[in-house]
Order: structure tokens, then sequence, then C-alpha cells
């Protein structure tokens, strides 16, 4: 299912406007020139969403590309809690989830293809203490987050890589599959910026 979903990451990079490939260029050639950069931080207002869906995708396909060395983060400038929707969302791509704890802000737990590795997923500010606090690039996922955080501290690089909110189809009839819109295009999205990570290290 995984490797299907990939390949229809792959073919979507067709869709990619040259100006955001512009931008992932950017974010790429950054990381493969500066030896100290080991990590990319997801951020945007909740922690909730966007910065969640580029995470997780990020995670996943560095393991498929077999990246190593590059850390996967996310973070918001408020604490709320990961969205089910998002997690429904990456199961109909093949990425599993399981939660590990309850309560407001629960944690889940995402494995590799192999399964040897695990991203803990949970809402949490950028700064906090599971994250880097130097030597990554912060990747501001939406405007609001952008606009109202103009520093990131120990950001060593920021870009601007903004999505559009699912959050507005909450509670219509077309919830899950806006959510799963949002999934591929952040998806496919990463995946152009990840290939281009894994050829520039080869």
């Amino acid at each position: 299912m995984l490797d299907s979903s990939i390949e229809i990451l792959e073919e979507g990079q067709k869709s990619i406007s040259s100006e955001r490939k512009s931008l992932l260029d950017s974010i790429a050639k950054r990381l493969l020139t500066d030896s100290n950069l080991n990590a990319l931080n997801f951020i945007c207002t909740h922690n909730s969403r966007r910065s969640q869906f580029a995470q997780i995708w990020a995670f996943v396909l560095s393991n498929h590309y077999q990246i190593r060395g590059l850390g996967y983060y996310s973070g918001g400038t408020m604490l709320t809690a990961c969205h089910p929707n998002v997690l429904k969302a990456l199961e109909s791509f093949g990425i599993d989830s399981e939660q590990k704890t309850q309560g407001e802000n629960p944690h889940y737990l995402i494995q590799n293809e192999a399964k040897e590795a695990n991203l803990e997923i949970f809402s949490k500010t950028y700064d906090h203490p599971s994250n880097l606090s130097s030597n990554f690039v912060a990747i501001m996922t939406c405007d609001h987050a952008d606009e109202n955080c103009p520093f990131i501290p120990g950001a060593s690089a920021r870009f601007s890589l903004h999505y559009q909110d699912p959050k507005r189809f909450d509670g219509t009839k077309s919830e899950l599959v806006e959510y799963q819109k949002t999934a591929l295009q952040i998806g496919t999205e990463l995946h152009y910026l990840i290939k281009t990570l894994s050829i520039g290290k080869k």
C-alpha cells in the first residue's frame, strides 16, 4: 500500500509549480551545502494538522530513500493535539499509527517500512525539549505562524512553505476527503524535497 502511494507521490511531482519547486530546491540546497544542519522543524500555529502531515511524510520518505543523519520534527506556536483526521488520512496512504497515551494530547507512534524505527507524534510548541534547539531549518507550514512568529530561536535557516488548513472542512461531509487532499499535496512536495536530498547525498 505504501509503495503504491509513494508511486502516486512520484507521479504527482509533475503538478508541482515551478515556483514551489524553486522553493523546495532552495531548502534542499541549504541542507546539502551546510554540514552543520541536521534537522527540519515543521512549524504551524497549533501543531495539529499541516506540520504533523509534513513531519510524518518526511520521516516515512526519508526512510524509504534511506537518508541518514537528518531529523524531522514539528511544533506550533501553541500546544493543542494532533487531529485524528491527520492519522485517518495517512492511513489511506498506507501509513499506520498506534496510540500510546490517552488524554487531551495523545501520543502516537509511526513506524518506518522496516518497522525498525518509530516516530512519536503529539502536539508541542516548536521549542519543546524533544525538538532540537539549534542547527535546524524551520519550515513554516502556515501563514499565521509565519506572520506571528517572526523569530525562531536556534533556527539556522527559515523557509515559508504554506498550505491551506483542512480544519475549515471539519464537521462537513467532505471532511476526510479534504484531509486526504492535504496529505497528498504535502506528501507530493515532501517527496520532491526528500528525493532531491537523496540524490544530492549520493
